[in-house]
Parts: C-alpha cells; sequence; structure tokens
C-alpha cells in the first residue's frame, strides 16, 4: 500500500523542484562583463571610465561640465570628487601619486539612469525593476545588492567546486530604497583595485 503512493510523492517532489529552479531562473544574472558594458545615460560606459585615463576628462566631454571638482587627502590616499546634480564621481590614487582610478560613482537623484542589460535603471524607480537581476536583500538598511558574477578570459562564468557560480569579490553595484514606497534612493558602484 505504502508503495502506491511513492510515485505519486516523487511527482509532487519534483514539481516543486522544478517550480523553485523556474523562480531563480527569472532573476537575470550579471557577469562582470555585463557590469563593464552598464551605459550611464547611455553616453558612457563603466568600462569607458575604469579603463580610459585621466576619465574625468571623458565624464567632462560625454556628460558636460560638473557643479563641483574637489581633492581631499584622506589618510594614504587622495580623492578627486567630481559631482553633479544627480551624481558624484570617485577617483582615488590608492597611495601612488597622480595615478588616479574610478572607485566609486553614487547616483542620488533621477534623471541619471543607467541601463543594465538593455534594461534602464534610475533613483525613483520602483525596486522591483532591480529586483529582476539576481540579487541579495537587507531589510535593516533597505539596500538590494546586485550581486555581479565572475568570468574568465573568455567571458565564460566561474563556478566554484560546489557548481555555484562564483560572485565577484571586486565589483559592487547596490541600490537603496525607501521601503514605505518601494521607490530607489540611490545608486552606488564600486570596485576594488587587485
Amino acid at each position: 500500500m505504502k508503495t502506491q503512493y511513492l510515485p505519486f510523492l516523487i511527482i509532487i517532489f519534483l514539481a516543486n523542484a522544478i517550480s523553485c529552479l523556474g523562480q531563480d531562473l527569472k532573476k537575470e544574472p550579471i557577469t562582470e562583463l555585463d557590469f563593464a558594458k552598464i551605459t550611464l545615460l547611455g553616453k558612457i560606459t563603466i568600462q569607458e571610465l575604469k579603463t580610459h585615463e585621466e576619465s574625468w576628462d571623458l565624464l567632462e566631454e560625454r556628460l558636460g561640465d560638473p557643479l563641483q571638482k574637489e581633492e581631499k587627502d584622506e589618510f594614504v590616499n587622495k580623492s578627486k570628487i567630481i559631482s553633479y546634480k544627480e551624481a558624484n564621481f570617485r577617483y582615488s590614487d590608492y597611495g601612488k601619486p597622480d595615478d588616479f582610478t574610478l572607485t566609486n560613482i553614487t547616483i542620488t537623484e533621477p534623471g541619471f539612469y543607467l541601463t543594465v542589460k538593455g534594461k534602464r535603471l534610475q533613483v525613483g524607480d520602483d525596486i522591483e525593476k532591480a529586483a529582476f537581476f539576481s540579487h541579495s536583500r537587507n531589510e535593516a538598511d533597505s539596500t538590494l545588492s546586485i550581486k555581479i558574477y565572475e568570468t574568465d578570459a573568455d567571458g565564460n562564468p566561474r563556478y566554484h567546486e560546489s557548481g555555484d557560480l562564483m560572485t565577484s569579490e571586486n565589483e559592487y553595484l547596490s541600490v537603496k530604497f525607501d521601503p514605505s514606497t518601494g521607490l530607489i534612493t540611490e545608486i552606488n558602484f564600486m570596485w576594488r583595485i587587485v
């Protein structure tokens, strides 16, 4: 009698597993290559900003004159901050005088949109637009951390021995939101120099 229920239980188990798998597949992964191709205002990519020597000149060329330019001495590093109405770009020299690298972009106002894998995202959008991407959510500080996945030299995803995709430790994209409205209040890009 007990064995006659076994096929039924297996079918229920498989249907559940497939349903859960489908939910995970709905989340769009972003690789390091996708991250590099993120476009700001349709005018400049993250890759251009990361690799162009003195990319603050490129910023002004593509985005216009900033509201403010500021230099700061911070502990061992020197920083340059270029501010537009909607966004700030931070460059750091990591203790190598006059060798500045873009390390952070913070977008705080609507109108400064970015395009990620063909999807447009900006401050003021519903958080569900960002939740489309593979992420982890921190309810304590209302932040959605979009996972950036490592790729090999050929652009293929890298995997742990367990079979899970490897998350990049060098690139980071977070989206803060107002939990009462569900609207995005800040978008932050950061990357570590390795």
